[in-house]
């Protein structure tokens, strides 16, 4: 559950990709005159064809909401175990690859280090501008949760990222790269 300051407005944005099955939020904080956006959601474990439905409207509402030129933080219970985040490398698994391409393709960074589940790190904070992460830290559970709690600080001090300047800012496109020509 985020907590925001008081002094923080936020409004929803709404995802033309629904599902009633699909657990997931996207809102925008302004702070200052600088606008970020949140996208929070869960993917239930598993690998069927239900799990890999899933999977695909997931991936298609963060093509929608996280490809966007604000910082963006994405908070999630993945729960793709086959994905070791530490070292970008993945097991076999359609969800996990949908996963690992669009995170990768689009300049996220995984920025959770330590075990939220037993030994493994599944509750994942996704950022596209690493930089403003002032500190992330690992919790113990909230309550009778599984799952450890994260908690971590945005620095939102800076304007460089102006609602009404107009001004454009870089954004790698990654997914676009012609990485065969690079490596040939």
């Amino acid at each position: 559950m985020p907590a925001l300051t008081s002094d923080l407005t936020s409004n929803i944005v709404p995802s033309v990709v629904t599902d009633n099955d699909m657990d997931l939020v996207c809102f925008d904080v302004f702070c200052n005159a600088s606008k970020y956006r949140c996208i929070l959601f869960y993917r239930p474990p598993g690998t069927d064809a239900v799990s890999r439905h899933t999977a695909g409207l997931l991936c298609s509402a963060l093509q929608e909401l996280a490809t966007v030129d604000i910082p963006t933080f994405i908070v999630t219970d993945l729960n793709c175990l086959n994905i070791d985040w530490q070292s970008h490398s993945q097991a076999i698994g359609e969800s996990d690859s949908a996963c690992v391409d669009f995170t990768t393709g689009n300049g996220y960074v995984q920025c959770v280090m330590d075990a939220t589940r037993g030994s493994n790190i599944l509750d994942l904070v996704f950022c596209n501008d690493p930089i403003l992460m002032s500190h992330i830290d690992v919790l113990p559970p909230f309550s009778s949760s599984g799952h450890n709690a994260i908690e971590f600080v945005i620095s939102c001090e800076s304007t460089d990222y102006s609602i009404d300047s107009g001004e454009t800012r870089k954004r790698y496109l990654w997914s676009e790269g012609d990485y065969e020509s690079m490596a040939a």
